[in-house]
């Protein structure tokens, strides 16, 4: 090869080593907004999960006053969806 085509060849070399240089730091911020994304998930699940915890204590607490009250465990197990056992607990 001439001088030329070695010329041309750098060129190319360097043309694609900054494409690829683009495409990683476009694929590093992708990266970065999904793992942001995924922790703001991981968090919104965590808070469901002590709000549906916080619901099932509550929903115990009526059942067991339904209860208190002279109703039917089974009437208070239909109504509320939880079981005798769990009413009783």
């Amino acid at each position: 090869m001439n001088n030329a085509a070695y010329k041309v060849e750098i060129e190319l070399f360097l043309t694609e080593t900054e494409s690829l240089k683009a495409q990683i730091h476009s694929l590093r911020t992708e990266n970065n907004i999904l793992k942001a994304e995924k922790d703001r998930l991981l968090s919104e699940i965590e808070h469901l999960k002590s709000e549906k915890e916080q619901m099932h204590a509550r929903l115990l607490e009526s059942g067991r006053r339904l209860l208190l009250s002279g109703i039917d465990a089974a009437e208070v197990a239909r109504i509320t969806g939880l079981s005798p056992d769990e009413l009783e607990a």
